[in-house]
């Protein structure tokens, strides 16, 4: 799962160089919603227009990229995010955003490109790295991904995505126990990430703990 979402640390950085709000959702929600239209004639009419509103047009060029990844419409989000950071390329939520589309349109190595401009200008920016490592992972490279998704929990511990896709990197390079554990950090600071259930699993079952898995499933419910 790729990270869309800063802390308050950055909200206040972003505030300084002119950003819009920060977002608050992932790449897993991608219900429709179209409550929002802009048309992308607002790109070229913005010249000759003060800071406050070409400062405006980025904040409503943001909400339109935003809703359009939501909805699954990545190419349309591109668009609109790149006409912001031809704006201000120092936006970190849109470089985020950026880089999270690049994920979805499978090209890892824009993902990355994009995250590590980001980190340029905040060097312990915890969702950069994760969604780094989600790009290496998708790469093949496992052993990346895995440092990367370590140093994201080591600037934040309660990441929860990290915690889940490290499990998920461990599965893969078949360190069977310590993927385990990441699935479970992972349930304990978000009981609700359905991935970590699932590849927890998949985990008792190979081990055998089919039993467990039973009882599991039907504390679930």
């Amino acid at each position: 799962m790729l990270s869309l979402q800063t802390d308050q640390r950055q909200i206040q950085q972003q505030q300084l160089l002119m950003q819009s709000a920060r977002v608050s959702y992932n790449n897993g929600d991608h219900q429709r919603d179209n409550s929002y239209g802009l048309s992308t004639e607002i790109v070229s009419s913005s010249y000759g227009l003060s800071t406050e509103s070409l400062e405006a047009t980025e904040e409503m060029l943001m909400s339109v990229a935003h809703q359009s990844y939501k909805s699954g419409d990545f190419r349309q989000a591109l668009d609109h995010s790149k006409a912001v950071y031809e704006r201000n390329p120092m936006i970190l939520d849109n470089l985020l955003l950026l880089g999270a589309i690049y994920y979805q349109l499978h090209e890892f190595d824009l993902c990355i490109a994009k995250n590590e401009e980001a980190l340029r200008i905040d060097r312990k920016f915890a969702e950069c790295y994760g969604n780094m490592a989600n790009a290496w992972k998708e790469k093949g490279n496992i052993d990346v991904a895995i440092r990367y998704y370590l140093v994201a929990i080591e600037l934040r511990p309660n990441f929860a995505d990290a915690w889940s896709n490290l499990g998920s990197a461990y599965m893969r390079k078949g360190r069977l126990t310590e993927a385990a554990q990441c699935c479970r950090q992972a349930l304990s600071l978000n009981p609700h990430l359905v991935d970590a259930h699932s590849n927890l699993g998949n985990l008792m079952k190979a081990q055998g703990l089919v039993q467990e898995v039973y009882c599991s499933e039907l504390l679930e419910d």
